[in-house]
């Protein structure tokens, strides 16, 4: 296939990637396959001196490794899937769970790899891919310093929910089993039947009188742990193993590893025999799990016991009717809820408003809806892909039914806050859809944001969403966007709101909160602290949230006030908005004050020639002062530099703020030529002071009639392309309007971290 036939995201993406020197040694042509492009890219992996001879590191990997990048059909709104070769070793940590028959995929990132890609751009990615191999190479994937990571079982569609230290507390210093009874759901998931299950702290024994006490929706769970060596130490298990058990057969092997094996054939053996005497209309879940002592202790965990839990059905008369190629399957360990589900939120009455939607239904967007249903005016539709969990309950504005196990606490995030909305007596649909496709699929708007509303709310605190919006700042279909995010530990709030039109857009939005950091320290201070409030919090072992660490009380100090401007915008007539409010908390740690700016209209760039797909916006602030500086040159050409941030995803380049000309610069009625005295500290300067989400996005200067760019202009565009690896513009101001150019990488042979 030719390079024409790939979209020009995808093969900007390959430029930026070769250009990742000398981390990237090598990358392939650019195909197809299965009607989706990849390449395959060669890193230096940098082995440590000690094996730099042999060439190959630990665990088999090599001084040179081939990583294939796919471009998914949602890139570049979502990053590309990173695979390793087909024989790479998976016994190794952070590689997530999948078939033997497909890839390995690395686990890159403590989180999202989608979040670190919209804030560190395709260059992070390839960055945190490098230091992955690195790590593998010297055999430091896990950090006994960190602690021991689990065996991931993030994808695991099914769930077990029990009291993690209960279960870890049955292990003694000799071999054992202990049997639970355990409560258990099943509902169909394409075709799949998934379990939700819940081990209660009823001990059982493995004869008729306890089978017989199982009423319908309840089975067993083993659990079973190895005890001595033949030295009189505790066994301990200090080999990495991948998730790859997906039958008895595997599920006897992976027995053997942990030194479970005798207990496991003698449970099963027993059962068995037991299940001779009964029948069973639809076949039973068996969990068995594994306490398996490892060298050190676990992430977010001061146990050194990792709890390794399966699935299988199991029937009667016939026990295991498939024998050893019986099904086997993961099932993901979540801890029950424990004391920490907080006060339940008041309500503010308020007449009914316009129709509106409400994006993102977690700790934040749940409050603020059910604020607003509370008031007689619910969100007409609420869309979130997430699922509840037992962790939700310590900051969700829903409750639990009580149930102690919280079996049917998990269900659809939506589909939960739409019908505690309806039992609130308002209409209210649910939508389980990934909102990063709406970039890409306009009639997906017109599914979730029903006729008639007239703005949406996002609760989501996603880039991947935020930039999905953004590259709907021209869609019909989605009306004005109402953003609410906390950051700084919950300690600020920020809500922005789009005008008319998408004019100023959430990204036009977000960018001038960003260059409000020169003027407002406490602001830059804040957002500079940031990373300081977020961590992984672990829900069940072997798996995490990413999630800022704040109470329900904190939160809910900025959603009620959130809630109230939402009230206020239904009220509005027509719809006005083009705000950013911002929220902090005071000295004293209990009350908050707002601000409140109102935010002019964004001036489009029309680009005179090709445009590559991308946009150029200015903003408010940016256009006042080069309207000031135009004003104040009024019969020579005058200009500046321009700084912004480039949203790659969405292909828009936004202008937030202008640097003045250096001194050197100069002005005559048929020319502007731009001076470089000081221009590089001034540039370093407000990137710094922006906490880096502000840089040098290009140049601009004044024409003094109506015309486009100059043949001169089109030289310095071509001189920017051959040393940038993003794209810039070059902006022309005519008395009436803003034309420009865009300067888009030509080379890809600076090195890694060149800018």
């Amino acid at each position: 296939m030719t390079s024409g036939v790939f979209s020009p995201a995808v093969q900007e993406a390959v430029r930026i990637i070769t250009a990742c020197e000398p981390l990237v040694r090598r990358v392939g042509e650019l195909r197809a396959a299965n009607g989706a492009p990849l390449c395959e890219v060669e890193f230096d992996v940098s082995l440590p001196s000690r094996l730099q001879s042999r060439g190959v590191g630990e665990h088999s990997v090599r001084a040179f490794e081939t990583v294939t990048f796919y471009f998914g059909p949602t890139f570049p709104f979502k990053p590309p899937f990173v695979l390793l070769r087909d024989d790479f070793n998976r016994a190794l940590a952070h590689i997530q769970p999948g078939s033997a028959a497909h890839p390995p995929q690395p686990c890159l990132v403590d989180g999202d790899l989608a979040e670190v890609y919209h804030s560190e751009g395709l260059v992070g990615v390839v960055q945190q891919v490098g230091d992955w191999l690195r790590h593998a190479a010297s055999g430091s994937l896990i950090d006994p310093a960190q602690g021991w990571e689990p065996v991931r079982r993030d994808s695991s569609v099914h769930r077990l929910v029990a009291d993690i230290d209960e279960l870890r507390s049955l292990v003694t210093r000799g071999s054992g089993i202990a049997i639970r009874r355990m409560r258990f759901g099943r509902l169909q998931l394409e075709g799949q039947r998934v379990y939700q299950c819940a081990v209660t702290s009823d001990a059982m024994r493995l004869d008729k009188d306890s089978l017989n006490s199982l009423d319908a929706r309840e089975s067993l769970a083993l659990i079973i742990w190895a005890g001595k060596d033949a030295r009189g130490d505790e066994l301990i298990v200090d080999r990495y193993l991948p998730e790859t058990v997906t039958s008895l057969s595997d599920l006897r092997a992976r027995a053997a590893d942990y030194k479970c094996d005798a207990p496991l054939k003698d449970s099963l053996r027993r059962l068995a025999e037991l299940m001779k005497g009964f029948t069973a209309s639809m076949p039973l879940p068996l969990v068995v799990v594994f306490a398996v002592r490892r060298p050190f202790h676990l992430i977010g965990s001061d146990s050194r016991i990792e709890l390794c839990p399966y699935l299988m059905e199991v029937g009667a008369p016939a026990f295991l009717p498939g024998g050893d190629g019986t099904l086997v399957h993961s099932i993901a360990p979540e801890d029950v809820i424990t004391h920490t589900l907080l006060k339940r939120m008041s309500g503010l009455a308020q007449e009914e408003g316009s129709k509106w939607v409400q994006f993102g239904a977690g700790s934040l967007g749940s409050k603020v809806a059910l604020h607003l249903a509370r008031a007689g005016c619910p969100p007409a539709s609420v869309v979130d892909r997430g699922w509840l969990a037992p962790r939700n309950a310590a900051r969700h504005a829903l409750i639990s039914s009580g149930d102690v196990f919280e079996l049917y606490w998990r269900q659809g995030k939506a589909e939960a806050l739409a019908n505690a909305i309806v039992g609130l007596g308002g209409g209210c649909e649910a939508h389980s859809v990934d909102l990063a496709a709406i970039a890409v699929d306009r009639k997906l708007i017109r599914k979730i944001v029903p006729k008639g509303a007239t703005f949406v709310v996002n609760s989501t605190a996603s880039l991947t969403v935020r930039a999905a919006l953004e590259a709907c700042f021209d869609a019909e279909a989605l009306p004005p966007v109402v953003e609410t995010v906390l950051f700084a530990a919950a300690s600020h709030a920020v809500m922005s709101i789009e005008g008319p039109d998408h004019n100023p857009s959430c990204g036009d939005l977000i960018t001038d909160l960003y260059a409000e950091m020169v003027v407002d320290a406490a602001l830059a201070g804040a957002m500079a602290g940031d990373a300081d409030g977020v961590a992984r919090v672990e829900i069940g072992q072997g798996c995490g949230s990413f999630t800022m660490t704040a109470s329900d009380a904190q939160i809910s100090r900025f959603a009620a006030p959130m809630a109230h401007v939402v009230m206020e915008i239904q009220q509005q007539e027509p719809f006005r908005g083009a705000e950013i409010l911002l929220g902090r908390v005071d000295d004293d740690g209990i009350s908050a004050r707002w601000s409140r700016r109102t935010i002019g209209s964004t001036h489009r760039v029309q680009i005179v020639g090709e445009a590559f797909g991308w946009h150029v916006r200015v903003l408010d602030r940016a256009h006042q002062q080069i309207v000031a500086a135009t004003t104040e040159w009024p019969n020579v050409e005058t200009g500046g530099i321009l700084v912004g941030r480039v949203a790659h995803a969405a292909r828009i380049i936004y202008v937030a703020d202008v640097l003045p000309a250096p001194p050197d610069s100069t002005r005559t009625a048929d020319e502007f030529v731009l001076g470089k005295v000081g221009a590089e500290k001034a540039i370093a300067t407000y990137h710094a002071t922006t906490n880096q989400t502000l840089y040098c996005v290009g140049t601009w200067h004044s024409h003094l009639s109506v015309s486009g760019p100059s043949a001169q202009d089109r030289g310095v565009a071509e001189a920017i392309s051959l040393s940038r690896l993003i794209p810039a513009v070059v902006l022309v101001r005519t008395p009436h309007d803003y034309r420009g150019l865009i300067a888009t990488a030509k080379r890809a042979d600076r090195r890694l971290g060149a800018s």
